[in-house]
């Protein structure tokens, strides 16, 4: 912009100073000249030879006015000075359109095409020094009226904005604070004024803590180091303060009070469902596992009474033949005794036979093996009805393993329980192990046996299983006057201590998939608990594991 003189220095060399002019025109003599006579006048003139280079140079110095000749090759004035009104900075340059005599129309194209004023040539250059200083500075008053119309449109929005933007933050129900570095309040929203009960005018320079202290609210820290803000009824919101910096200014920071009352709530609820639902989770787990284990054990009780069934049947239809042989046996024994007892009287009256009698009957003798066959029949009838006693013993042990006749709990020897149970797995156990018996005296205790003939049987497989080629069980039985005690222990693999807390849980088991239920250790244990007692184990891994039964003496009444 050019500089203006001042009052006291009107001089003619002055009236054009800080003023560049562009001079467009194809004689470089009418350029100099020009140039020349504006320098008087304090103006820096710049020039161009055509159109095409004028508009460039207009657009690379923006100069305060240009003269333009109106016929020139190439570009004609009124040409120039439509290019030059078309864009951006030139638009806004005053135009000076200089001719001869004669150019009527042309001059007319000029001022259409937007050139501010015609001079004709030659110039007077005084007229065109003040024509020069009067657009220029009417130039400077529209460019300052622009400046005032767009200051105030611009304030106008910035207060349509801030009015705006005002509303919205009334708006939020969350409480908006912005805060210098002192935590003093510069501004806020209508929600911290409704908060503290104080209008804008009264908040603003206050601290905003102090505030909301005299306002009843209470701070605290969550256990999550989330700070939180309580009102005097009982809304809780959640702070959060972000920093920044504005331009030219002091740090300032945003302080937002979120209410999340209902948000907790919801979480309480959703934790407290979580927590019945987990609850009922587990409670249907446990009733599946207790049904699924009812289950079990209602398939081995039915299969122990078809055992026990099938064991009467068998013992009832074994029991008449035996007796038959038996009674057989017995008697082909005094048989053989009378015919012993015939024998050696034979012997005895031979001495009075005659020789050829004698011969006959030695030849006899020695021809049906008589001296072998009367000591061999009473062997064969020994070995016979042992093994008779034995067939009715294994009988018996079946019947009293099953125990189909006890539905309820009576007096009974868990010695003979367990030594029936042995019996009945022997063929599992003789292929695994040597079995060692420890038995010592047991007073008789009311309990089913039948249900502890199958924990011994759970206990006794399980440590035939645990061996792997060769090894050895031990059974051990004691009291101690109140507790009957039952120990089974093996020389097999062992429980690793993770697994061995597990042992009793339903459906757990370290075989195998395939080889076990995972029911039959829960089962014992429920099984001693109804007894009210107990089993204890304790296991080494590599060198074998033993269990503990305890069963409480009930006397009989």
């Amino acid at each position: 912009m050019p500089e203006q003189p001042s009052g006291k220095d009107l001089g003619p060399s002055a009236l054009l100073r800080g003023t560049t002019a562009l001079v467009i025109d194809d004689d470089p003599d009418f350029r100099e000249s020009l140039a020349l006579q504006l320098a008087f006048f304090g103006c820096s003139v710049e020039q161009a030879g055509s159109g095409e280079a004028g508009i460039a140079l207009a657009s690379a110095i923006s100069p305060d006015i240009i003269l333009l000749d109106l016929h020139m090759p190439g570009m004609q004035g009124d040409a120039v000075c439509a290019q030059l009104r078309s864009g951006m900075p030139s638009a806004a340059i005053p135009v000076i359109v200089i001719t001869g005599e004669g150019q009527r129309e042309a001059m007319l194209n000029c001022l259409e095409a937007g050139a501010n004023d015609v001079l004709r040539k030659p110039i007077e250059p005084m007229e065109l020094a003040v024509k020069i200083r009067n657009l220029v500075s009417l130039r400077m008053v529209e460019e300052l009226r622009i400046e005032q119309q767009m200051m105030r449109e611009t304030i106008a929005a910035v207060r349509q904005a801030k009015l705006e933007w005002e509303t919205t933050m009334d708006c939020i129900a969350d409480v908006i604070i912005l805060t210098d570095r002192k935590d003093r309040i510069l501004r806020c929203n209508r929600a911290m004024a409704d908060l503290a009960g104080m209008s804008f005018s009264r908040l603003l320079g206050q601290r905003w803590q102090r505030v909301l202290a005299e306002a009843g609210f209470r701070c605290s820290v969550s256990g999550e180091e989330q700070i939180e803000y309580l009102s005097p009824l009982g809304t809780v919101y959640d702070l959060s303060v972000t920093y920044a910096i504005r331009a030219g200014t002091q740090p300032v920071a945003v302080v937002r009070l979120l209410d999340v009352t209902a948000i907790r709530e919801a979480r309480r609820a959703l934790e407290e469902s979580h927590r019945i639902l987990t609850e009922q989770n587990i409670a249907l787990e446990r009733a599946n596992a207790e049904l699924k284990s009812l289950q079990f054990q209602m398939i081995q009780q039915e299969k122990m009474s078809s055992i026990g069934l099938l064991a009467a049947g068998v013992a009832h239809e074994i029991n008449n033949p035996i007796g038959f042989i038996n009674s057989n046996l017995n008697t082909l024994r005094r048989y053989a005794e009378h015919l012993k007892a015939y024998v050696a009287e034979v012997d005895a009256c031979t001495g009075e036979l005659p020789d050829d009698a004698r011969r006959r009957l030695a030849a006899a003798r020695r021809e049906n093996k008589i001296d072998y066959l009367v000591p061999d029949i009473e062997a064969l009838v020994h070995e016979s009805l042992d093994g008779a006693e034995r067939v009715k013993s294994i009988v018996k042990d079946l019947k009293s393993f099953s125990r189909v006749d006890e539905a309820e709990s009576k007096m009974a020897d868990i010695n003979a329980g367990l030594e029936s149970t042995i019996n009945i797995v022997w063929s599992e156990l003789k292929c695994k192990a040597e079995v060692d018996r420890d038995y010592g005296a047991l007073p008789l205790t009311r309990c089913n046996l039948g249900q502890l003939n199958q924990v011994f049987v759970n206990m006794l497989v399980n440590a035939a299983q645990a061996i792997e080629k060769r090894g050895r069980i031990s059974v051990q039985t004691w009291a101690d006057g109140r507790d009957v005690f039952v120990r089974i222990a093996d020389t097999g693999s062992g429980i690793a201590p993770d697994k061995l807390q597990k042992i009793f849980e339903p459906f757990f088991t370290t075989k195998e998939v395939g080889t076990g239920t995972g029911l039959g250790l829960s089962i014992s244990c429920d099984i001693v608990k109804k007894h009210g007692g107990e089993i204890r184990v304790q296991s080494e891994p590599g060198k074998g594991t033993a269990f503990t039964i305890r069963i409480p003496i009930t006397q009989a009444g």
